[in-house]
């Protein structure tokens, strides 16, 4: 009776699979730890500490004619992750005072962590005759829509958390395997780019609870400007968690917000084509980590937010700004 051939030629397949899981193994031990991206976050002791008041006013000296800029925001206009004076409020705050001489540009910002356009409509309706600007700008980043709290955001949220092998034996090669290790945090990045995807058009959809909230809360933002003749802009920030900007996931969501800031009554900025040309793991305080916006975004933001505030001739302006102006800090109160 003729032996049955499979056999072997099994048997040399898997012995071929768990030699090449050993050398992959081997390899990847031998190079070292998975790659880890670069952190840019600022330690705490330097960073705009959560107890201080929401409203920040940087003191000015010298007298004449003053014009406020009131930016309302998150923890993206609050500067989380970044120095204080690094967070594209100060920088505006410095571009704008050296273009507007002899006026004095002075820009308040109105923010907290956490805080959603729903949120910052109705702090903003309490402190409008006490901040008393001449000229209103919005950050608006795709979260805002997300409730601040409670069962609804912790519905909306969990498909996003990180999620790790259950107890067991997947738990167990997970911590001790360098392959295994590798091979679930690549399968488990794609299953959050397509929960974030879907949770970004779910919050912006036109019959969303959260969406119709948000654009009430926008519209009552410049209606309350539009009442009291100050003009109001709307800045979008992309979310940073892309590699290459042509790779951007929420470029359909931007266009959704744009249209219902124009329907609002804002001047729209969308900060998107900022980046343009510049790798994604450059902008954020930790590259798919932690997605707020380091230096190096801030900077970008600020200087687009200038030159759109300036063609639009929403603020005072002295002589044309040169080509690279530099940054100009005001002199600090006496």
């Amino acid at each position: 009776m003729k032996k049955p051939r499979f056999a072997p030629q099994l048997l040399a397949l898997l012995l071929g699979t768990v030699l090449g899981i050993v050398v992959l193994e081997a390899g990847l031990r031998w190079l070292g730890q998975p790659r880890r991206f670069r952190s840019t976050r600022v330690d705490e002791t330097y960073r705009v500490p959560f107890h201080q008041p929401a409203v920040r006013r940087l003191p000015m000296s010298g007298s004449g004619p003053r014009f406020r800029v009131l930016v309302v925001g998150d923890s993206f206009t609050w500067g989380g992750g970044v120095l204080v004076e690094d967070s594209y409020p100060r920088r505006l705050e410095r571009r704008l005072w050296a273009a507007s001489l002899p006026v004095r540009i002075e820009v308040d910002v109105l923010s907290r962590p956490g805080w959603g356009t729903v949120t910052e409509a109705a702090v903003l309706a309490g402190r409008w005759d006490q901040l008393d600007p001449d000229l209103l700008v919005v950050g608006y980043v795709l979260n805002d829509p997300l409730p601040p709290s409670g069962a609804e955001h912790d519905r909306l949220t969990e498909p996003l958390r990180r999620r790790r092998p259950e107890p067991g034996w997947m738990r167990w090669l997970y911590r001790r395997s360098f392959l295994f290790d590798l091979v679930w945090d690549r399968l488990e990045n794609t299953r959050q780019r397509r929960a974030y995807r879907d949770h970004y058009e779910l919050l912006h959809s036109s019959e969303h609870p959260a969406w119709k909230r948000t654009r009430v809360a926008m519209k009552a933002m410049a209606d309350l400007a539009r009442d009291d003749g100050v003009p109001a802009v709307l800045v979008i920030f992309p979310v940073f968690d892309f590699e290459r900007p042509e790779t951007y996931a929420y470029a359909d969501v931007h266009q959704i917000v744009r249209r219902a800031a124009h329907r609002a009554g804002y001047r729209v900025l969308d900060l998107l084509p900022t980046y343009r040309g510049v790798e994604g793991r450059r902008l954020p305080v930790v590259p798919f980590t932690d997605a707020h916006p380091n230096e190096l975004a801030h900077r970008l933001a600020a200087e687009s937010i200038a030159r759109f505030l300036r063609r639009e001739r929403l603020v005072p302006t002295g002589a044309p700004p040169a080509a690279g102006e530099p940054e100009t800090r005001p002199p600090p109160a006496p």
